[in-house]
């Protein structure tokens, strides 16, 4: 809890004129607490209601994260041209474009009360995670869900899933799990064939000797294959 927003809470109450009699300086502070604390809640609440993040990786290869995000390699991963304006500058509503996630010991605080407002709680609180997750290599980007395309409705969490369409070009990579059976890599192939013809195709296998993921593209696995079948 930030002390500055305490402090505005006191005076708040001081000026407001609210009945505190019979309440001892204990039950005072307490009350000052919980009032600054409900303003910080509104704002987050604020922030998670309206505001939309993409997440993305640096990261392609990351067992851990195959695992978590793709369905056990039965997903796949896309790759998109992080320097292009579309991840730059942002959307419409001027959020900015991706920033890298701050990992710190440390939870956010929040800045003065006179110099937060529910963007840049927003900021702090949406940029920061535990180191334990720096493997990730994580950066994000801001959304207002007001420009979203499309709303999926809920998840099974209960969140509700905006989508914002992105510009074809963006699409350098697709990268096939695996474990993807085999109807689905047909199929995913055919759709990235159609949609984004320049993005190159590579496959993912286990590494026969480390505890890791070898990636080949498709074309050059193709005309190997060719090569040794003549």
């Amino acid at each position: 809890m930030n002390k500055s927003l305490v402090d505005k809470q006191r005076e708040w109450v001081k000026q407001s004129g609210i009945e505190l009699a019979g309440m001892d300086k204990v039950e005072v502070e307490a009350y000052i607490i919980q009032r600054a604390r409900e303003v910080v809640q509104s704002i987050t609440e604020h922030a998670r209601r309206d505001i939309g993040i993409l997440s993305v990786s640096l990261e392609r290869s990351e067992l851990l994260m195959w695992s978590h995000y793709s369905d056990s390699h039965r997903g796949f991963v896309v790759g998109f041209e992080g320097l292009h304006d579309y991840f730059q500058k942002g959307i419409p509503d001027k959020r900015g474009g991706l920033r890298r996630v701050i990992y710190t010991e440390k939870r956010p605080y929040l800045p003065p009360f006179d110099r937060f407002s529910a963007y840049n709680v927003a900021e702090i609180l949406l940029f920061a995670k535990s180191p334990h997750w720096s493997y990730e290599r994580e950066l994000r980007m801001l959304h207002n869900i007001e420009h979203a395309d499309i709303n999926l409705g809920p998840d099974q969490g209960g969140h509700n899933i905006y989508l914002f369409k992105f510009p074809p070009e963006t699409v350098k990579e697709i990268i096939l799990g695996c474990q993807m059976p085999e109807d689905k890599r047909q199929e995913l192939i055919a759709v990235a064939r159609e949609k984004y013809p320049e993005a190159k195709i590579f496959q993912a296998a286990m590494n026969k000797t480390e505890f890791k993921l070898d990636l080949e593209e498709l074309e050059t696995k193709a005309l190997a294959e060719s090569s040794a079948s003549n």
